[in-house]
């Protein structure tokens, strides 16, 4: 069996090769539209047509070029495009690569320990009172509903069904993720997480930081310290 696999400059698959999960890049090719998800599912890049499949909004003034659908601007043999929004040079990819490998993860943590504080937003909540008015009107128990809202979207992309304590702002991450986990992945609380964690630390390495991933699994390390 072959070990290797070769690919045009435009990332299409150039024969049999060594069938592995990162293909292209190093990302993960969906087979269903024979594309790559870049920025973890920013936009869509299809390799047969050579270009996206939606404009970049860093086009046609910013680093996204002229052409809003181009890729790499024209030249993947001398530039990658990790994000799906500006391609970057190998001495660029590195530079990035090197800072988000050398960058300490923020510390963020899900542990409260006022037990009076915590009884009192446990009765606010079984009396069904709106996350936003527990805010308004008890701002001590502000970092409560916000734990509570980062451990809902959590939950709800693990297939829990709520959604009545989530809050805009992490709104928005749920958003983000609840079509790009794969089903393969959504088995149990464990297939999620390690998929979430798998992506950002394969992000990491290829310098293409994702604040999503990068705020999600802080949420996921924080759940885990706060259950120990």
């Amino acid at each position: 069996m072959k070990r290797w696999q070769s690919y045009t400059p435009y990332g299409a698959i150039g024969g049999d090769g060594y069938c592995s999960v990162l293909k292209f890049n190093g990302d993960h090719l969906d087979d269903l539209v024979s594309g790559y998800h870049l920025g973890v599912g920013k936009r869509l890049y299809l390799p047969a047509l050579m270009r996206f499949a939606s404009p970049d909004a860093l086009s046609p003034f910013l680093k996204g070029g002229i052409n809003s659908y181009s890729y790499c601007a024209g030249d993947p043999v001398n530039y990658s495009d990790p994000t799906g929004q500006a391609p970057v040079s190998p001495k660029q990819a590195r530079k990035l690569s090197q800072g988000a490998l050398a960058e300490p993860q923020q510390e963020f943590t899900f542990k409260l320990t006022d037990r009076e504080l915590s009884a009192k937003y446990s009765k606010m909540r079984v009396a069904k009172i709106p996350p936003s008015e527990i805010m308004q009107t008890n701002p001590e128990l502000t970092p409560f509903v916000k734990r509570t809202s980062k451990l809902s979207v959590l939950a709800r992309l693990r297939g829990s069904m709520s959604e009545s304590n989530i809050l805009p702002e992490d709104r928005k991450v749920y958003e983000h993720f609840k079509d790009l986990i794969p089903a393969r992945a959504r088995g149990t609380a464990d297939s999620v997480n390690r998929w979430l964690l798998d992506a950002e630390a394969n992000h990491s390495v290829l310098g293409n930081p994702v604040p999503e991933l990068t705020m999600i699994t802080a949420w996921i390390r924080a759940e885990d310290e706060m259950s120990r």
